[in-house]
């Protein structure tokens, strides 16, 4: 079967001339178009061996190959820039796009990271691959978009090293957008998200501040056996 390189360039969507974003680092996750589930990627410029996924952008170059001819291959990309700013494009053709524009102009921003149980073993805690930039705010409402349900089974979302920081035992028993619980019988908003005040009975939601460039990350309950969908993470990048 023939390998399909695709070659793409982040471009800075708010100047004139329309500018490469040539900004060093990043990631970019690969999936199979329609799907939360990590493409098989090959490396075009080592031979068509087996390449990262997520890739590294090189200066905002994305480049990659999967096994495929062209008219039958198909991605989406999650990809987070060098300078921190999020960015999505549905349905990637090989040359189609070959550029993907970045608004640089806001400081606002959604992390979306995919996650299929193919690609997180349950029970352990996975480096998405997606790096917070240091000194942004991640905002206290993450939440998951779940798509393939597990009965019974739940999600922790975090920051790597802080496996349930985010949101702690969020339920994927449904296939509905599911948010975290701050108080009640079982609450599932994080720890780095939440503070206790007064009689240390009742918590309050506070954003928190990414003191050194950190991966988010997520955590599959021992014993799943199905599940995938999508994870939101929204924050602030760092004031100039």
């Amino acid at each position: 079967m023939p390998n399909t390189i695709f070659d793409i360039q982040l471009m800075n969507m708010n100047t004139f001339v329309g500018q490469p974003l040539q900004v060093s680092g990043g990631k970019v996750i690969v999936v199979n178009a329609n799907t939360s589930r990590k493409t098989t990627l090959l490396n075009p410029d080592n031979a068509f061996a087996s390449l990262a996924n997520p890739v590294t952008p090189i200066r905002g170059k994305i480049r990659f190959a999967v096994s495929g001819t062209p008219l039958n291959t198909l991605v989406d990309i999650y990809g987070i820039a060098g300078d921190g700013r999020f960015f999505v494009v549905k349905g990637v053709q090989p040359a189609n796009p070959t550029e993907i524009l970045v608004s640089t102009n806001s400081r606002d921003q959604l992390a979306i990271v995919p996650y299929d149980i193919n690609d997180f073993l349950p029970g352990v805690e996975t480096d998405s691959g997606i790096i917070l930039p240091a000194g942004s705010l991640v905002l206290p409402f993450p939440f998951v978009k779940v798509v393939t349900t597990a009965a019974a089974r739940t999600i922790n979302v975090g920051l790597l090293g802080t496996s349930a920081g985010l949101l702690n035992g969020v339920s994927t028993t449904a296939a509905a957008t599911v948010t975290g619980i701050l108080n009640g019988a079982s609450p599932t908003i994080g720890s780095l998200i939440q503070e206790v005040s007064g009689t240390g009975t009742t918590a309050v939601l506070k954003p928190t501040v990414i003191a050194a460039a950190t991966n988010i990350s997520a955590t599959l309950v021992s014993g799943s056996t199905t599940g995938a969908g999508f994870i939101g993470v929204p924050y602030f990048l760092p004031l100039s």
